[in-house]
């Protein structure tokens, strides 16, 4: 009974820090998963504890504290051990893009491969998961991100390409138009870095995203 106590209160805790990430409230991110690490502990939730240190590692990447991302998403991933899920995605592919900030490709290679082998292991239903999902379009958008990283514009397009195909190809939750937008401007910058510049436009200037789709 403890136990569950202590989980739920973990994850509700959990998601309190990632809607305070989202509203850029930093130190009440910093508080709420403090709590919640303190609610894994007490329950000896190996999952719980990967979710929330993913969670922090978003906020190290988001204040540009990358060496930080890799402990941390080293540390999550150990906790979620062997699990094939969502976290464990995210998680890697949180430390690739660390690395590949840091310009060490084949960290960055490494942790990529990871995320796809374990994404290759997700059951479906858990792409639709709201908070808790990592689905394979955010996973290609980051992928994209990486290789522009590494300064490969050209398979970062692959990536980028792959992951507006699958966002437009969307429903209902997973059909961000943020998300469209984002990859848009990452495409913009592929072509700009390639020396494309009416493409660069084309994809800065995308047309309206039809937000009522569902």
């Amino acid at each position: 009974q403890h136990h569950r106590l202590y989980v739920q209160l973990g994850y509700l805790t959990g998601i309190l820090a990632q809607l305070s990430l989202a509203r850029g409230d930093h130190h009440a991110t910093e508080g709420y998963c403090a709590a919640a690490m303190q609610a894994a502990d007490e329950a000896g939730d190996g999952q719980l504890r990967a979710w929330i240190l993913s969670i922090q590692a978003m906020l190290a990447a988001y204040t540009d504290q990358h060496q930080d991302v890799i402990d941390l998403t080293t540390a999550g991933l150990e906790a979620a051990s062997q699990a094939a899920g969502a976290t464990a995605v995210k998680l890697a592919t949180l430390q690739a893009r660390a690395h590949a900030t840091l310009g060490d490709q084949q960290a960055a290679e490494a942790a990529m491969a990871l995320a796809h082998q374990t994404m290759a292991r997700v059951p479906p239903e858990e792409q639709d998961r709201g908070l808790f999902a990592f689905p394979e379009e955010k996973l290609a958008s980051h992928e994209g991100q990486v290789w522009l990283q590494l300064g490969a514009p050209e398979r970062a397009q692959e990536s980028l390409q792959r992951a507006l195909h699958l966002l437009d190809s969307a429903t209902g939750a997973r059909r961000s138009p943020v998300d469209q937008a984002m990859v848009h401007l990452h495409l913009a910058r592929s072509h700009a870095e390639l020396g494309q510049f009416d493409q660069a436009r084309e994809e800065a200037d995308p047309p309206p995203c039809n937000v009522g789709r569902v």
